[in-house]
C-alpha cells in the first residue's frame, strides 16, 4: 500500500515510512493549529477586530523575545530535543488559555482572554512551525529532500482542509470555548510520533546529529547573534533570504490589515458568518492547494528546479496586492485572494521551496542561520506593518492611492529580492558542494583563529631534539614559519646549522623572502662552500634573487668559486649575476660557460639552462640571436625559447616598444607550428604581454589571442581564454559573431569569465548553458559512434573507439569549463569529482547543484556520463532524449577523414591526426569477411592512396599499412612494426590502457624491438635490468633460483603471454632482478628503456605524471591481491 502511494507522490523507494509517518506529524501539528487559530481569531474579531495594527504594534516585541529566545536554544539543543520542549511549552500555555475560557475570566467586551489567546497563537504558531520544518528537514538530504519535502509540507494544506470542514462540527460539539482542548490533542499526537519517529532516522544522519551535539559549544547568547550575523555577512544567500523575508512578512501583514478591514465590513454583526467564512476559504483553497501540491508541484519543481519555481509565489503575490489596492469594488474577492494568499498560497508555493532554499546552507549552520533570521524579520515586518496599517487608517498622513502605489511597490521589490535570492541559491549550492559544508565552516572561523603559543614552544622543542627525519622536520619548519613568519628566522637559522644537508637546503628556500636579514644572508653565503650539492644550489638560488646582488663582493666571491664546480643547474644561478656585476674575471667566465651550454648539440638540457640564463639578463637586443631556438629538434628547448622571447619582450615594453613588438612579431608566427607544447608556450607568453602597461603592446597581444582561439586543439583555446587578461569587448563581440563554432565558445567563455552579463544582444549566462547542452549533445554523438564502431572486435577499432573515448572526455572537459567561467574554475572542478562520488548523498547533492546552476536539461544530459552505463544504454538516452539513432560505420570514418584533404573536422569530433591514423587502419579492419560491395572497398582504397601523399608521416604511415593490409600482400611474421601498429598494440596492454593516445604515441617511438629463441634468458636473475618488455608474441616463463648445497632448482613464479609484461619496475631503480625471465617459445617484445624514455620525460615532463599514475595503479591492484590472498 505504502509503494502505491509513494510512486503516486513520487516519493523516492527506500523512504515511504519514514515520509508517511513525517506527512502525518505535520498533519497534525497543523489542523490543531487551524483549530485553535480559528478560533482564537473570531473571538479576537468579536472584541479587538478594528485594532489590528496596533495588535500588531505589540505583538512584534513579544516575537522579537520568542524568536531570539528559539535562536539562543537553537544550537544548543537537537532538533527533536527542541521540538519536545517547545510543544510542552505550547501544551502548557493553551492548558492556561483553556482554564481562563472555561472560568470566563476576561471573556467580556475588549476581553483581556482573547487577546492573549490572539496574540499567543500570532507569537507561538510561526516558531512552532518554523522549528517543525527543520526538524524534518534532519531526515533528508539535498536531493532527496527535493522530492519528499514537497509531499511533507503538503500536510499543512490537508490539516488545513481536514480542519476546515470539520470545524462546524467541531464547533457545535464542543463550541469555541473547548478549542484549546482539541489543539492540546493534536500536539500530544505530534509529540508521540516524534518518538517513534527517532526509530527510523537513517543511520548516517543519526550520527551526523551526533557529532553536530558534541560540537556545540555554550556560548551567551550576545555571541550567538554575533555568530549568526557573521554568517549572514558572508553569505550572499543567507542575506537576500533575509531581506526576502522581512519584505514577504511586512506584504502578508498587510495584506491581512487590508483583508480583515474588508471582512469586517461584510460581516459587521456576523460573527459566525465571519468564523463560517474563514473556514470555508481555509477548507476550499486547501483542498485545491492540496492535490496540485501533492500531484503538480513536485514534478514542477523537478523540471524546472527550486530556484525557477520560488519565483511563483512573488509574481502571484504581485497580482493579488494590485487586485487590494486598485479594484477594490471587487470586494469579497480581493480579501479572500489576500487572506489565501498568506493562509493557503503561501504554503503551497513558498514554504516547502524556502525549505529547500536553505539546503544550500552548510548543515551546521542551517537551523541557527535561520532562527537568527527568522527571529528578526518576523517581529520586523510585524512592526512595520503595524506602522504602516496605521498611517494608512489615517488618511490624513498618507494619501490612500500613495499607500496603495506603496504596498505594490513592496511587491515588486519582493519579486527583486526573489530573484537575487534564485541567482545566490545557485552560486550557494555549487560553492556548498565544492566544500562538502566542511570549507564553508573553516572559512568562518579560520581567520579569527590564532596561532596557539604553547603549540609553537613544542614545535621549536621538537625540532630541536632532532628525532624527525628530513621531510617530516622540513614539514615542522615550514609550520613555524606559517605560525610567527619573521619571529621563525633565528630559530630557523640555527636548525639549518644543526642538522643536515637536506634540511639545510629546505630551510634556505623557506627563509628566502629574508634573505635582507644578516643571520639569513650569511646562511646562504655559508651554504654556497657547503659540501651538499642540494644546499649550494638553494643557496645560489636565493643569493640570485636578493636585492643589488651583482653589486655585493661576498656574493660575486662566492659565485666565482661556484662556477669552478660541475654542478651547472646551481652555475645557472650565478651565470645572470655574475655577468651584470662587469666584472671582469667572472662575467668572462661566466660568458664562456654560457657559450658552451648554448652551442651543445647533444645535452637539450644545457641549452635550456642557457636559455634560462639569456632571460634573466633582460636585455631585449638578444631576440634574434635567441629566435633560431625556436628551430631546435627537441620541443623543450624551443618552449624554452619562446618563454625567453616572451620575458625580454615584456621587459622592453615600457622603454622600448619596437623591439617588444618585434618579440611578438616571432611570437605570432610560431602560433603556426605543428608543436601543440609551443603552441601553448606561446599563448601563456602572449597573455602575458596583454598585461604590460605599453598599450598598443598589450592590444596586440590580445589580438593574438583572439587568432588562438582559432586553434584545433582544445588545450590551446583554453590556455589563450585564460591568457586574455584586458580582453576588447568589441572584438570579443566580433569573434562571437564571427560564424566560427568554436572561436564563439571561446568569445563566450572571455565575457562570462569577465563578468559581463550580455553577449550579442542575449545574457551570458544563458548563451553558457544553451552551450553546455549542445557540447552535452555532441557527447551522446561521440558515444553513437563509438557503438556503431562496436563491430567487429579488431585492435585498431579497439584503438579507435579508446580515441573516440577521450575526445568524448575533452566534450565534457569543454562543458565544466564554460561552467567555471561563471561559477569559478575550483567550485566547478569540485562539483565534477563529486558527480564520480561512490557516496549517494554526495552524488545527489552535486546533481541539485548542476540543476540549479544549469538547467534541468543540461544535468539530465550529464548524469550518465558520470554514472558510466553501458554504451548500448548511452545509445538509448541519446535516442530517447536527443533523436540521436547510431550511424553506420562508413559515415563514422567519413566523419573523420576531412582531415586528409586539410580541412578541419565537423563536431562533435575534432582534428587529431592519430585519430586519422587509427582510422584508416581500423576502416580496413571494419570490411566484414563477407562479400561487400566493391564500391565500399574501392572508396576505402581511394582514400588510402590519398592519405599516402599527405603531409604528416604518421598518417602516410598508417595508410601504408592499411593498403598492405587491404591487398593481403603483408607478410604473416614482420620483422618491424610500425609506429602505428605499437600505439595500438600497447593500447590494449593492460599497464598503457589508461594512458592518454598522445602519451602512448611518445612512448611507442622510443620502444625496440628484439627477438627471442627457446630456452633464451632474456633477464638474469641477481643482475640490474633497465627496461620494461611488453610481450607481442610468444610466451616467457618467470622463474626463481634456489641454489642448495648439493643441488640447484628452479621454480616457476609465472608464465607470461601476449600482452603481457615484466620489469616495469626497473625502468626507476637500480636493483638486481630478483627472478629469472626465460623464452619458452620465440618471442617478439617490445623494450621500452630507461635512458631514452627519461630523455623523451625531459622533453615532455606531463608523460612523467601519466607513468606515475599508472605505477601508483599497479601497486594499489597488487596490495590489494595481497590482502585478498591474506584474508
Amino acid at each position: 500500500m505504502l509503494q502505491r502511494l509513494a510512486r503516486v507522490f513520487s516519493i523516492p523507494a527506500g523512504e515511504e515510512r519514514r515520509t508517511f509517518l513525517l506527512f502525518l506529524m505535520y498533519l497534525l501539528f497543523f489542523i490543531g493549529l487551524r483549530w485553535g487559530d480559528s478560533a482564537g481569531r473570531t473571538l479576537f474579531q468579536l472584541s479587538w477586530g478594528e485594532l489590528l495594527s496596533i495588535i500588531f504594534l505589540i505583538s512584534a516585541p513579544l516575537a522579537l523575545i520568542i524568536g531570539l529566545t528559539y535562536s539562543y536554544f537553537a544550537s544548543r539543543l537537537s532538533n527533536e530535543r527542541l521540538l519536545v520542549t517547545i510543544l510542552g511549552l505550547l501544551i502548557t500555555w493553551l492548558i492556561s488559555v483553556q482554564v481562563l475560557l472555561i472560568v470566563e475570566v476576561g471573556t467580556g467586551p475588549r476581553g483581556f482572554t482573547y487577546l492573549y489567546f490572539f496574540l499567543g497563537t500570532l507569537a507561538a504558531a510561526d516558531v512552532a512551525a518554523l522549528h517543525l520544518l527543520n526538524y524534518i528537514n534532519d531526515f533528508y538530504n539535498t536531493r532527496s529532500a527535493k522530492l519528499a519535502l514537497p509531499f511533507i509540507l503538503s500536510a499543512s494544506i490537508a490539516g488545513s482542509v481536514v480542519a476546515g470542514f470539520s470545524a462546524p462540527f467541531l464547533n457545535g460539539l464542543i463550541g469555541l470555548t473547548f478549542m484549546p482542548l482539541a489543539w492540546i490533542a493534536c500536539l500530544a499526537g505530534l509529540a508521540a510520533l516524534a518518538r517513534r519517529a527517532r526509530r527510523i532516522m537513517p543511520p548516517e544522519l543519526v550520527q551526523l546529529e551526533q557529532q553536530r551535539q558534541r560540537q556545540r559549544k555554550r556560548t551567551n547568547l550576545f555571541k550567538e547573534w554575533r555568530s549568526a550575523a557573521r554568517w549572514l555577512s558572508r553569505l550572499d544567500i543567507l542575506r537576500w533570504l533575509a531581506v526576502s523575508t522581512l519584505v514577504l512578512v511586512l506584504l502578508m501583514k498587510l495584506l491581512t490589515i487590508q483583508s480583515a478591514n474588508i471582512f469586517n465590513q461584510i460581516y459587521a454583526g456576523d460573527p459566525q458568518g465571519l468564523f463560517n467564512a474563514y473556514n470555508l476559504l481555509d477548507a476550499g483553497a486547501s483542498l485545491i492547494g492540496l492535490i496540485f501540491s501533492s500531484l503538480i508541484f513536485n514534478r514542477l519543481i523537478v523540471r524546472y528546479g527550486v530556484g525557477r519555481m520560488s519565483l511563483v509565489f512573488p509574481t502571484l503575490t504581485i497580482i493579488i496586492v494590485g487586485g487590494i489596492n486598485f479594484l477594490p469594488q471587487l470586494g469579497v474577492l480581493v480579501a479572500s485572494l489576500a487572506y489565501l494568499d498568506d493562509r493557503a498560497f503561501k504554503k503551497v508555493f513558498r514554504n516547502p521551496l524556502e525549505a529547500m532554499l536553505y539546503n544550500s546552507v552548510p548543515l551546521n549552520i542551517k537551523a541557527r542561520a535561520r532562527a537568527f533570521i527568522n527571529s528578526l524579520t518576523l517581529p520586523l515586518g510585524t512592526l512595520l506593518a503595524g506602522l504602516l496599517g496605521l498611517i494608512m487608517a489615517r488618511g490624513s498622513l498618507i494619501a490612500p492611492l500613495a499607500g496603495a502605489w506603496l504596498s505594490f511597490m513592496l511587491a515588486l521589490f519582493y519579486l527583486g529580492i526573489s530573484w537575487l535570492v534564485k541567482n545566490a541559491y545557485s552560486r550557494a549550492m555549487i560553492r556548498l558542494v565544492a566544500d562538502d559544508e566542511l570549507a564553508v565552516f573553516r572559512a568562518g572561523y579560520g581567520e579569527q583563529e590564532e596561532f596557539d603559543p604553547l603549540l609553537v614552544r613544542r614545535l621549536a622543542q621538537r625540532l630541536r631534539k632532532g628525532q624527525d627525519d628530513n621531510d617530516t622536520a622540513i614539514i615542522l619548519a615550514e609550520m613555524l614559519y606559517d605560525f610567527q613568519g619573521r619571529a621563525a628566522v633565528r630559530e630557523l637559522t640555527n636548525l639549518a646549522q644543526q642538522r643536515g644537508g637536506t634540511i639545510r637546503a629546505g630551510i634556505i628556500l623557506l627563509l628566502a623572502d629574508w634573505i635582507t636579514e644578516p643571520s639569513v644572508r650569511q646562511l646562504c653565503l655559508t651554504g654556497l662552500r657547503d659540501e651538499n650539492v642540494h644546499v649550494r644550489r638553494a643557496a645560489a638560488q636565493v643569493l640570485s634573487a636578493a636585492p643589488e646582488a651583482a653589486q655585493s663582493q661576498e656574493v660575486i666571491a662566492g659565485f666565482l668559486e661556484v662556477i669552478q664546480q660541475p654542478d651547472e643547474a646551481t652555475q645557472s644561478y650565478t651565470l645572470p649575476v655574475l655577468i651584470a656585476s662587469g666584472e671582469a674575471q667572472g662575467a668572462a667566465a661566466s660568458m664562456k660557460i654560457l657559450s658552451t651550454w648554448l652551442t651543445d648539440p647533444h645535452e637539450a638540457r644545457r641549452r635550456v639552462l642557457g636559455l634560462r640564463v639569456l632571460a634573466q639578463t633582460r636585455d631585449a637586443r638578444l631576440l634574434d640571436q635567441i629566435a633560431p631556438y625556436l628551430q631546435d629538434r627537441v620541443s623543450i628547448v624551443r618552449v624554452q625559447a619562446v618563454e625567453v622571447i616572451g620575458t625580454l619582450a615584456a621587459g622592453a615594453s615600457a622603454d622600448r616598444a619596437k623591439l617588444a613588438q618585434h618579440g611578438l612579431a616571432i611570437l605570432r608566427r610560431v602560433l603556426a607550428d605543428d608543436d601543440v607544447a609551443l603552441r601553448l608556450a606561446v599563448v601563456n607568453q602572449l597573455g602575458v604581454l596583454n598585461g604590460v602597461t605599453h598599450k598598443p603592446t598589450a592590444r596586440e597581444a590580445g589580438q593574438a589571442l583572439l587568432e588562438a582561439m582559432r586553434d584545433d586543439r582544445f588545450q590551446v583555446r583554453r590556455a589563450a581564454c585564460q591568457a586574455l587578461r584586458v580582453p576588447d569587448r568589441r572584438e570579443v563581440e566580433l569573434a562571437y559573431r564571427g560564424g566560427d563554432e568554436r572561436v564563439a565558445e571561446c568569445a563566450l567563455y572571455v565575457m562570462a569569465n569577465v563578468g559581463s552579463k550580455q553577449i550579442g544582444g542575449t545574457l551570458v549566462h544563458k548563451r553558457v548553458i544553451d552551450r553546455c547542452e549542445e557540447l552535452a549533445a555532441q557527447w551522446y554523438r561521440v558515444q553513437t559512434y563509438r557503438v556503431a564502431l562496436s563491430e567487429p572486435d579488431t585492435a585498431a577499432l579497439g584503438f579507435l573507439r579508446a580515441l573516440l573515448h577521450e575526445q568524448a572526455t575533452h566534450l565534457i572537459d569543454r562543458v565544466f569549463w564554460l561552467v567555471g567561467a561563471v561559477y569559478g574554475e575550483q567550485d566547478t572542478a569540485a562539483l565534477r569529482r563529486l558527480l564520480r562520488s561512490t557516496d549517494l548523498r554526495k552524488r545527489a547533492n552535486a546533481l541539485e547543484s548542476l540543476e540549479a546552476v544549469g538547467s534541468r536539461r543540461l544535468a539530465a544530459l550529464i548524469t550518465p556520463v558520470f554514472a558510466a552505463p553501458e554504451l548500448s544504454t548511452i545509445a538509448q538516452i541519446a535516442q530517447e532524449q536527443l533523436g540521436l539513432s547510431t550511424p553506420p560505420v562508413w559515415d563514422v570514418f567519413q566523419a573523420v577523414w576531412p582531415a586528409l584533404c586539410a580541412r578541419p573536422v565537423e563536431p562533435p569530433l575534432e582534428t587529431s591526426e592519430l585519430l586519422t591514423a587509427a582510422s584508416l587502419i581500423a576502416a580496413v579492419e571494419a570490411i566484414p569477411a563477407a562479400p561487400h560491395s566493391s564500391s565500399v572497398i574501392e572508396q576505402v582504397r581511394q582514400t588510402l592512396r590519398a592519405a599516402q601523399t599527405h603531409g604528416t608521416p604518421l598518417i602516410r604511415e598508417a595508410a601504408e599499412l592499411a593498403l598492405q593490409k587491404l591487398d593481403s600482400v603483408v607478410e604473416k611474421e614482420r620483422k618491424m612494426l610500425t609506429v602505428i601498429e605499437k600505439v595500438v598494440f600497447l593500447k590494449q596492454v593492460q599497464f598503457f590502457d589508461e594512458m592518454p593516445a598522445n602519451d602512448l604515441r611518445a612512448v611507442a617511438g622510443v620502444t625496440e624491438e628484439a627477438s627471442y629463441d627457446p630456452g633464451q634468458v632474456i633477464i638474469a636473475e641477481g643482475e640490474p635490468s633497465d627496461a620494461l618488455y611488453v610481450i607481442v608474441n610468444g610466451r616467457v616463463a618467470v622463474q626463481h633460483r634456489k641454489r642448495a648445497e648439493v643441488e640447484r632448482t628452479l621454480t616457476e613464479l609465472a608464465s607470461l603471454g601476449p600482452r603481457e609484461y615484466f620489469g616495469e619496475m626497473s625502468l626507476f631503480d637500480e636493483a638486481a632482478s630478483s627472478a629469472d625471465v626465460v623464452a619458452l617459445t620465440p618471442t617478439q617484445a617490445l623494450i621500452v628503456r630507461r635512458a631514452p624514455l627519461f630523455a623523451l620525460i625531459e622533453r615532455q615532463p606531463a608523460l612523467a605524471m601519466d607513468l606515475f599514475r599508472v605505477l601508483s595503479r599497479r601497486l594499489r591492484q597488487a596490495n590489494e591481491m595481497l590482502v585478498k590472498k591474506n584474508r
